[in-house]
């Protein structure tokens, strides 16, 4: 029965989400055209320069950087990857330095402006409102990356202080992004086409990771063998204060995105969009990132001293992740 649900259970998602999708690309390629990203990454080049000290004496590393950085920020993967390519080449030196290892960290942990998919992810369950992720997605995502304290904590508590009107910050956001283009007389109006063609794209491209792996996780559901997991880490995760459930997800969020996109949105559909694991496996999809594939894609060819240590440091990162989002949804979600 699994087998022969999943590829109608799959386009359907993809229509439900694809519309959502599309916007979000739309209004992320407007943000890129009208400059709000660029001036975003000269925003960052202090507090980079203070956490990775070699981008203070070499500005071609420096750019890269705080490129790849705000290009993430922005959700712009296509113009992030060259750009933290470039960056790692810079400062790498024979083995993984600490200025090294910290830029791979930051792009290892994820803050994003809008979390496209997820957002797209829990509209098409039903979430009654999308964005109420945003604050907490954005708070476990900026601890770790280069952004004031005092901005955190702002944003932490105006968030608390709002309550449901953070659902205004999507019109909020489409109303500053429209109006810069606007201000300064880019063609909005194709370039937001342009980026909802990005978005079907991305919808195509997913399709079919996203039809194996939803395949994959229901027949691994309904053979009981998620559920004889669930109860073999039961005792552990209990003790860490780790809902059970997550527990796969957050297995498998450092290999594979498509699998964890999966993950995410059975449990969306097993538990709803609006319970506390719904929510929690979402903020934990929006604010990480695959560990293995940034690292097979940044390192270069994956050698040099200190690999291993470093690893071993970005999957205790995972973890220690993990658990503050359980902490923070806890605080934003629990009733």
């Amino acid at each position: 029965q699994e087998i022969l649900s999943a590829p109608s259970r799959c386009v359907t998602l993809l229509l439900e989400m694809g519309g959502s999708l599309c916007l979000f690309c739309g209004l992320i390629r407007v943000a890129a055209r009208s400059g709000v990203v660029s001036r975003f990454s000269r925003l960052l080049s202090r507090p980079v320069g203070f956490l990775i000290p070699r981008t203070r004496r070499d500005e071609s590393s420096r750019e890269a950087v705080t490129m790849n950085l705000a290009a993430n920020f922005f959700g712009l993967g296509n113009a992030a990857t060259p750009y933290g390519i470039l960056g790692s080449q810079r400062l790498f030196r024979g083995g993984i330095s600490r200025s090294l290892a910290v830029f791979l960290i930051l792009n290892t942990c994820s803050v994003q402006l809008i979390p496209s998919t997820v957002l797209a992810l829990r509209q098409a369950n039903g979430a009654e409102n999308a964005s109420d992720i945003l604050p907490a997605a954005f708070i476990l995502g900026a601890i770790p990356n280069p952004i004031k304290p005092e901005v955190i904590f702002l944003f932490f508590a105006s968030s608390r202080l709002l309550g449901g009107k953070m659902s205004l910050i999507l019109p909020f956001l489409l109303l500053f992004v429209f109006g810069v283009g606007l201000w300064k007389k880019q063609a909005v109006f194709a370039d937001f086409c342009e980026g909802v063609r990005d978005g079907l794209d991305v919808c195509l491209k997913i399709f079919p990771t996203l039809l194996l792996m939803l395949l994959s996780v229901g027949v691994f559901r309904a053979s009981g063998a998620m559920d004889r997991l669930i109860l073999l880490l039961e005792p552990l995760c209990l003790f860490l204060g780790i809902p059970p459930q997550i527990l796969p997800m957050a297995l498998v969020r450092p290999l594979s995105g498509g699998g964890a996109l999966s993950v995410c949105q059975d449990l969306l559909r097993t538990y709803g969009a609006d319970s506390l694991i719904g929510r929690t496996a979402a903020v934990l999809s929006a604010s990480t990132e695959t560990t293995f594939y940034t690292l097979g894609v940044y390192l270069p060819n994956g050698r040099g001293n200190g690999f291993v240590k470093f690893v071993f440091c970005a999957l205790l990162c995972d973890l220690v992740t993990l658990l503050l989002c359980v902490l923070v949804c806890r605080y934003f979600f629990a009733n």
